[in-house]
C-alpha cells in the first residue's frame, strides 16, 4: 500500500461565532510525518476532525493525492485514512481481539487474519492481551490498541491526535518505538501533540499552532532548535 499525500488549503472551522481553525494550509508529502504542536485550544483537534470528516469546515479544501476528501467519517475512511482521536474512543466492554475483529470488517474475509497480524507486529505487547477488555488495559495499552486498530484496514494516511496524552514516560517511549516502526513501513502520518517528546522523535516537519492559526511551519529540526516554542505550549 503506497503512502498518500495530504494537502490542506485555507481551511476554516467555526463553532457558531467561534473560530477554532482560521485559514490553515499545509502540505504533507507521501511517507512523511508532520506534527501539529500547540497548547490545548490551539485548534489541533478541530483541524483533525475536519480531515477525518467528523467536523464540518466553513471554507477551504482538503485533498488526498490531489482529490478532495468527501464529507462524512465513513467516506473518508474508505479513502484509506485512519484516525485515532484524542481520547482513543475504545469500546470498554470489548476485548483487544474484538476491537481487531471490528476494524477488520472493512476488508475481505480472506484478508482479515493477515491484516490483524500485521497490526500486532507493530505492537507485540498486545498479543498477550487478546482476551482482555479495554476497560482493564493500562493507559499505554489503550493507546497502543487505538493505533493498532486504525492500522488494520491498511490506511495510507494516519491521523494521530495526542497519542501520548496521559501516558507515563515509559509508556510514551514504547509508543514512540512502535510509531517509528510504522514510519519505516512508509505510512504518511499527521500527528498532534501538546508536548515535544513525540514530535522530536518522529516529525519531519512541524506546524506551530496558536488560537486556531499557524504561527510557524518548517522542518522539525529547524523549529525545534530555534527555542521559539515555549509560548506556544503554555
Amino acid at each position: 500500500m503506497t503512502a498518500a499525500e495530504l494537502r490542506i488549503e485555507g481551511v476554516t472551522v467555526r463553532y457558531g461565532e467561534s473560530v477554532a481553525v482560521d485559514d490553515i494550509s499545509l502540505t504533507l508529502e507521501a511517507g512523511q510525518t508532520l506534527a501539529l504542536v500547540g497548547a490545548n485550544g490551539a485548534g489541533k483537534s478541530s483541524l483533525f476532525g475536519a480531515v477525518a470528516g467528523i467536523v464540518p469546515f466553513a471554507s477551504g479544501r482538503i485533498e488526498v493525492d490531489g482529490k478532495s476528501l468527501p464529507r462524512g467519517a465513513w467516506r473518508v475512511a474508505r479513502r484509506r485514512v485512519g484516525y485515532v482521536p484524542e481520547h482513543r474512543h475504545l469500546f470498554a466492554d470489548l476485548s483487544v481481539d474484538q476491537h481487531f475483529e471490528v476494524a477488520a470488517r472493512r476488508l475481505p474475509r480472506t484478508e482479515r487474519p493477515a491484516a490483524v497480524s500485521r497490526a500486532l507486529g507493530f505492537f507485540p505487547a498486545l498479543e498477550r492481551l487478546g482476551s482482555r477488555r479495554a476497560e482493564f488495559l493500562s493507559g499505554g495499552e489503550r493507546s497502543m490498541l487505538a493505533v493498532a486498530r486504525a492500522i488494520v484496514p491498511y490506511p495510507r494516511l494516519l491521523l494521530l491526535d495526542e497519542p501520548s496524552l496521559g501516558l507515563s514516560p515509559i509508556a510514551t517511549s514504547q509508543l514512540i518505538e512502535s510509531l517509528e516502526t510504522i514510519q519505516q513501513d512508509g505510512l504518511t502520518i499527521l500527528l498532534a501533540e501538546q508536548s515535544l517528546r513525540v514530535p522530536r522523535a518522529l516529525a519531519d516537519s512541524l506546524m506551530v499552532m496558536r488560537l486556531g492559526t499557524s504561527v510557524r511551519q518548517g522542518r522539525a529540526s529547524d523549529i525545534l532548535s530555534s527555542g521559539e516554542l515555549r509560548d506556544s505550549l503554555m
